[in-house]
């Protein structure tokens, strides 16, 4: 729910995109959440918010990028979530940080791993997230759809 929290606290109407990225120690990109807003038609008063994560960094390309889980903001963060989680702590908070980049990486590679051509793959951890895999042209596709309880976590007022 971190990256959740941090897009959340920088929604901005005037912004179409925002996105968070998850980049392992040397800066390179392993996954990224972008976050839009879809601005009210004129017959309605409220616009919609629409979450979306992605293994590919031309998706964010151009995006506004309001930064990754290398701040400590980010950090900070993840920490706090954790042992509200499972009421542990962290001696060294970066190990809990790693862990993060590890899991990211791991699903990803799992998931390329097991594409295949005319046919879906899919991993879902139920409520928070399904990952689908294949292969398109050659080409290994992997999609990642929020769960209820993300999509929740950026319209709840109440993360803020």
């Amino acid at each position: 729910m971190t990256v959740s929290e941090i897009l959340k606290s920088r929604q901005n109407k005037n912004d179409e995109k925002i996105a968070f990225e998850i980049k392992d120690l040397k800066g390179n990109f392993i996954f990224g959440s972008i976050l839009t807003y879809t601005k009210p038609a004129e017959n309605e008063d409220k616009g919609n918010w629409n979450l979306e994560f992605t293994f590919n960094k031309s998706d964010i390309e151009g995006v506004n990028s309001i930064g990754d889980n290398l701040n400590t903001e980010y950090i900070t963060s993840l920490e706090r979530n954790f042992c509200e989680m499972t009421h542990r702590r962290f001696k060294n908070p970066e190990f809990l940080h790693k862990c993060v980049q590890m899991i990211f990486t791991t699903l990803s590679e799992y998931m390329a791993s097991n594409a295949k051509e005319g046919e879906e793959f899919a991993v879902e951890l139920p409520d928070y997230l399904e990952c689908i895999s294949t292969v398109e042209n050659g080409e290994i596709i992997i999609s990642v759809i929020p769960g209820s309880i993300i999509k929740q976590a950026i319209k709840d007022d109440t993360i803020v």
